[in-house]
């Protein structure tokens, strides 16, 4: 991604991560030898197997998740801001690259600083999470 102007995040949503256990299913199918487990979910039951993950985002919104995805997708609560501030830092870096290979540097460097420049019209994340 080189253009800062079309560069989105979701906006976090804690999950509670539950490694499943066959007594955290909610069925049970096949047989003792080869018992096949599902947890239900918004959408209706859904296979899980031992070593996946039960992701919680409310009370009535959980899924079964494999760890490999948990690990590629989420970080930890306690360190998004450092996440976060070196994605930022990535970025705002390949934009100064961009604006050093333009026509026009000068014009590129404005367009840079008028997307970090904070703008009153647009409340932050952090407002935005403690009026929650």
């Amino acid at each position: 991604m080189t253009d800062i102007d079309n560069l989105f995040i979701r906006r976090p949503r804690a999950i509670r991560i539950t490694p499943f256990t066959p007594k955290l299913a909610d069925i049970v199918a096949g047989n003792e030898q080869q018992p096949i487990y599902y947890i239900k979910t918004r959408e209706g039951k859904r296979h899980i197997t031992a070593g996946m993950l039960i992701a919680e985002k409310s009370e009535t919104y959980r899924h079964p998740m494999d760890p490999d995805v948990f690990a590629r997708e989420y970080i930890n609560l306690l360190g998004y801001e450092s996440a976060f501030a070196a994605e930022l830092k990535d970025q705002i870096a390949q934009q100064l690259r961009r604006a050093l290979d333009s026509d026009d540097l000068h014009a590129e460097i404005d367009r840079i600083a008028g997307f970090l420049s904070s703008n009153a019209t647009q409340a932050s994340l952090h407002q935005e999470h403690e009026e929650a």
